[in-house]
Order: C-alpha cells, then sequence, then structure tokens
C-alpha cells in the first residue's frame, strides 16, 4: 500500500466509489513478486527456478501456484483486500515469461516429480475457484500482458479475459473479429479508451484518428463494454451520444450478445482499417430480436446490404437506430437484405430488431 496516494487507505477510495453509485474494482497481478518483497526473502522454495535459474535480485520472480502453501499465501492476501474496499470486480493481469516454470530448491518430493507448469496452471485455476467461492458477487476478469493466456481452460474459472491493451479501435475491431472466432463475445472485454484520440498506453505509436466517438463505441461494444477515457475532455454532444450507447448496451446489446447466436457477416479486416466494411449480427435463439453492428472502413460505398438470418419469416419486426431511424420490415424480408447507410468512411451502424406483437 502506498500510504501517500492513499493515506486513508482503498477503503477510502472504495467507499468513495460506492457513494458516487460506482462498484469498486481492483487489478491484482497475484503471481508477481517484486524484488524487495518479503515472500521472496522468507520463502525463496515458493518461486519458480524459470530456466534452471533463480531469478537475479533485481528482477520480478514468479509465485509458483504449484506449492499449496504459497496459493494460501497469496489468496489471503486477495481476500483481505477485497473484503476490506468490497469490491465487486478484480483484474488478475500476468505480465511475466513463465516459459516451462521450475521447481526451486527444497520444494516437497511430491512436488518435485510433477511437471511444475501443469501444478503452477492446477493451482490457478484452483485459486480462482476459491476466490469466486468466497466472493459469489465478485466478477473475475483475467489478463496477461494485454490478451495473453486467453484460453478456454482459463475462462472456465472466471467471467471474462481482458482482450488486448490495444487502444486503437480499428486494430480493436480487427481483433474482435479474430478472437470470436474461439471465444464468445461476452469473454472479450473491451473498452472506449481512445476518445479524443490519444496515444494512451502506446505513445510510440502514431494515433489514428479515423471514427467518430459512434464509431469506436460500438466497436467496445462488441464484448463485455467499459470505458476509460480522459472524459474530462468530453463535449456534452460526445457525453450525450456514449450516453445513449450504455443504455443501449444495458437494455438490447449485453442479453444478445451473453446469449444469441453470433453471425460474422464479413471477415475480418487489415490491422490498419483499410477494408471495406465490417459486420457482425447477433439474433436471439428465439427469434424474437436482434442487434447488427456495421462499420464503414475506406469502402467507396455508402450504403450495404445485409442479410439477417435467424428471425421469424412471417413475423413483422421493428427496425431502429439510436439516431431514432425506424421502419418495419418482416423476418422474410431481413434475411433477404437490410440496407445500411454510413455516409463517409469510418463511421457505422447500430441496428436493434424487435419483433411486433399482434
Amino acid at each position: 500500500m502506498n500510504h501517500r496516494l492513499f493515506p486513508h487507505g482503498l477503503e477510502e477510495l472504495s467507499s468513495f466509489c460506492r457513494d458516487q453509485g460506482v462498484g469498486f474494482g481492483i487489478w491484482f497481478e497475484p503471481e508477481a513478486v517484486s524484488p524487495s518483497a518479503a515472500v521472496r526473502r522468507e520463502h525463496p522454495e515458493w518461486l519458480h527456478v524459470v530456466g534452471g535459474r533463480p531469478t537475479p535480485a533485481g528482477q520480478r520472480a514468479i509465485l509458483n501456484l504449484g506449492i499449496p502453501e504459497a496459493r494460501v499465501f497469496v489468496r489471503e492476501r486477495i481476500l483481505r483486500v477485497l473484503h476490506s474496499t468490497g469490491a465487486t470486480w478484480m483484474k488478475w493481469d500476468f505480465n511475466t515469461n513463465l516459459l516451462q516454470g521450475g521447481w526451486a530448491p527444497g520444494v516437497p518430493e511430491e512436488l518435485a516429480h510433477q511437471d511444475p507448469l501443469v501444478a503452477h496452471y492446477r493451482g490457478l485455476s484452483q485459486l480462482q475457484d476459491e476466490l469466486r467461492t468466497a466472493l459469489p458477487e465478485l466478477t473475475l476478469e483475467m489478463c496477461a500482458g494485454g490478451g495473453g493466456r486467453f484460453d478456454p481452460a482459463l475462462l472456465s474459472h472466471a467471467h471474462t479475459n481482458w482482450m488486448s491493451d490495444q487502444t486503437q479501435s480499428l486494430i480493436n475491431l480487427a481483433i474482435h473479429f479474430g478472437s470470436q472466432l474461439a471465444h464468445p463475445a461476452i469473454e472479450c472485454n473491451d473498452w472506449l479508451i481512445e476518445w479524443p484520440p490519444h496515444d494512451g498506453l502506446h505513445a510510440n505509436h502514431a494515433v489514428d484518428e479515423r471514427g467518430d466517438v459512434a464509431f469506436r463505441t460500438r466497436v467496445a461494444m462488441l464484448g463485455t463494454f467499459g470505458i476509460s477515457a480522459p472524459v474530462e475532455r468530453w463535449s456534452e454532444e460526445d457525453f450525450a451520444t456514449v450516453t445513449n450507447h450504455v443504455r443501449w448496451y444495458k437494455e438490447i446489446v449485453r442479453p444478445l450478445l451473453q446469449s444469441g447466436d453470433q453471425y460474422l457477416l464479413t471477415g475480418a479486416r487489415p490491422l490498419d482499417g483499410n477494408g471495406d466494411w465490417a459486420a457482425v449480427w447477433y439474433a436471439a435463439k428465439d427469434a424474437e430480436r436482434g442487434i447488427l453492428f456495421a462499420f464503414r472502413l475506406v469502402s467507396d460505398e455508402a450504403e450495404r446490404i445485409f442479410a439477417l438470418p435467424g428471425l421469424d419469416p412471417d413475423a413483422a419486426y421493428h427496425v431502429r437506430s439510436p439516431e431514432d431511424w425506424s421502419a418495419v420490415r418482416t423476418g422474410a424480408e431481413l434475411a433477404t437484405g437490410l440496407a445500411v447507410m454510413a455516409d463517409i468512411p469510418f463511421r457505422s451502424a447500430l441496428i436493434a430488431v424487435e419483433r411486433i406483437e399482434q
């Protein structure tokens, strides 16, 4: 705890967040051991010997979660912080290369004959489950160097995974299309970060200023949607646009992402955004509703027709956008194709489709 930054502890900060109606979340890197950590001096046998050599004194080491005592040690410290702050969200990061791991001298024989990497990940899964059992209301988000360590085994013990540290929306759009070939959309955590366009986490990269705030917000909405942006620089129009999209996400988009059928209407587009159109459609399994995301990239065509499957061909549907455009179409008409407009490149369309009760 940095008492200079938090003189009254994290409890004061978490209490302030709750007073504002915001749940408190906290970032951990449980497996990382700093050069000055007491556990490093007191229990060197709990650390991985990566590549057959102890970690140099000035570098971060890796706590071996395959050692039961090490897992209990870190579990109790995490729970102490989570309980004291009333945290409802935990981000678990891992920014170290474990390679194949390695047992330190002095571990019990019953551990030393096991594969150290397998033992570590068994301990990791057990620790995830122990935290969720102790705090059923906690949302556990996994991360590792951005989008690394993003696999079904890890996610079977968590709720969501940070998709990438990339701040640029056009790159994230391509990443969504790739990630969602292997992972459900709701597992792909993404945030609106780069608005207004700024260098964010990647100051050494050229900032891509293409795409308005609606375009960038809709890219982030393709997964578990969050916002981490310099809102003090937002205009009133920016706030109105994002607020409306947050409402849409909660009421319309999120249920379809979690339980609907996904249709990638185009393939993945290049990371530099120099593609045509990108579009994805989610339809409810009961054919009651759906949501369409369409992004015009460098295409010369301001209109594109997308066929929307998974609806009742005989039913009538209300079709509408956040900009208050609306129409009525049958399921059969939508299956043939819905014309989507974007007047200039790097603009987008978000279309909700809802069955009209007869």
